[in-house]
């Protein structure tokens, strides 16, 4: 979410629910609500919902996509979680 955040981008989200058996807690109900309220992403909690942010065309720009560097983006968080853990 925030690779996209920073390059510009309002991701679609759609947190896990674990009433649904998806997760064990609502943590990331809690952030994606967060998140949506400051109008930073686009929150998708069921079927109709995502269908409609993933047909609006002012969301939705495969042209752009080349600009995600999801390699970097991982590579980052590999290095953050390292250091983390080293401690």
């Amino acid at each position: 979410m925030m690779e996209w955040l920073r390059r510009g981008f309002q991701p679609v989200i759609v947190p896990r629910d674990p009433e649904l058996g998806e997760h064990i807690d609502v943590h990331q109900i809690r952030f994606s609500n967060f998140m949506h309220d400051r109008s930073l992403i686009v929150l998708a909690n069921d079927y109709e919902q995502v269908k409609a942010a993933l047909t609006d065309p002012q969301l939705v720009s495969a042209a752009q996509l080349d600009k995600i560097d999801s390699a970097g983006a991982v590579r980052a968080f590999a290095k953050l979680a390292s250091s983390l853990l080293a401690d």
